[in-house]
């Protein structure tokens, strides 16, 4: 995928997450731009007193963490090599049919056992903790969510006035937007940009995680 088309793609997800109702916005974690697909240990030192986290707890979530951040890393690799034989297999005048759906399925494979080992670690992290402990981290991710996504409500409020009157909360809000990118304000397109920017800066989890979709899609 070209950089315009990742960039349309990012401010697409953006603005769909920033402008749905609670049902959708609200059910994102610390990783809001990712989804609930890979725990976080920083995030649960950093509030382990709010938590009454123990230092056994801890020690069990990061060594969750780190088993499932090394079998991701196993995976990405595998699939950056599929994805490498596919491109040069498809570079060919004519390839066998047969040897591009073998890929297609290895890669297939790849993308769900990285999934669900990660669903799998969210899950493991998610017994350590108490009932309460559990309840106390949803309202901590809501808080790190509003307090990532409220700059660019800000920014762009008048344009989803503007060119987006009367549509209510939902993905479509989103969509609508992304689709008067053209028309939009300068203050939104920087909000926009900015939080794009912050999207590579803070983690690249997430630009990891769509790496095998923008290779198929180059």
């Amino acid at each position: 995928m070209h950089r315009s088309h990742l960039v349309a793609t990012v401010f697409a997800f953006i603005a769909a997450l920033v402008f749905a109702g609670p049902s959708v916005a609200g059910s994102t974690s610390k990783h809001h731009r990712c989804g609930h697909d890979e725990p976080d240990a920083g995030m649960f030192k950093e509030h382990a007193e709010r938590l009454g986290l123990d230092e056994k707890t801890l020690a069990d979530i990061q060594k969750v963490v780190e088993t499932s951040q090394t079998r991701s890393g196993e995976l990405k690799s595998e699939m950056r090599t599929a994805y490498l034989e596919l491109h040069t297999l498809l570079s060919q005048d004519l390839p066998k049919e047969r040897d591009v759906m073998k890929l297609a399925e290895r890669i297939g494979k790849l993308d769900t056992e990285k999934r669900k080992q990660r669903l799998a670690a969210v899950l493991k992290v998610r017994s350590l903790l108490t009932s309460e402990q559990r309840a106390e981290l949803v309202k901590i991710r809501e808080e790190k969510k509003e307090a990532f996504l409220a700059p660019i409500r800000e920014a762009c409020a008048e344009d989803m006035e503007r060119l987006c009157p009367g549509m209510g909360p939902g993905p479509e809000r989103g969509m609508c937007l992304h689709e008067h990118k053209a028309e939009l304000s300068e203050g939104c397109r920087s909000a926009v940009r900015e939080m794009h920017g912050g999207h590579h800066q803070e983690g690249k989890s997430c630009s990891e995680k769509s790496e095998g979709d923008a290779s198929s899609a180059e």
